[in-house]
């Protein structure tokens, strides 16, 4: 920290440049920002669609009473020591 007590001034040619520097950083902060945004929101939005359409396929299935209660309908799945 001493040494920079020690550093000449910036010229204002350097403090210009300076200034843009950091204008250009925050600008390329700012969309690289948006876009990962806009990539975790296309993300969350897919994960949402697989969501409602596993729900939408068997929540008309998975709500009703005999769902635990009942042996399962489908044969493939069925052990074959099983009767109906």
């Amino acid at each position: 920290m001493a040494n920079q007590a020690n550093a000449p001034a910036a010229t204002p040619a350097q403090q210009r440049d300076l200034s843009a520097h950091v204008a250009r950083i925050g600008k390329q902060d700012k969309i690289a920002t948006g876009i990962l945004t806009a990539i975790v929101g296309f993300v969350l939005l897919l994960l949402a669609a697989i969501i409602v359409y596993i729900l939408a396929r068997g929540g008309g299935i998975a709500l009703t009473p005999g769902f635990l209660t009942n042996p399962s309908t489908d044969d493939e799945l069925r052990p074959k020591t099983w009767t109906r």
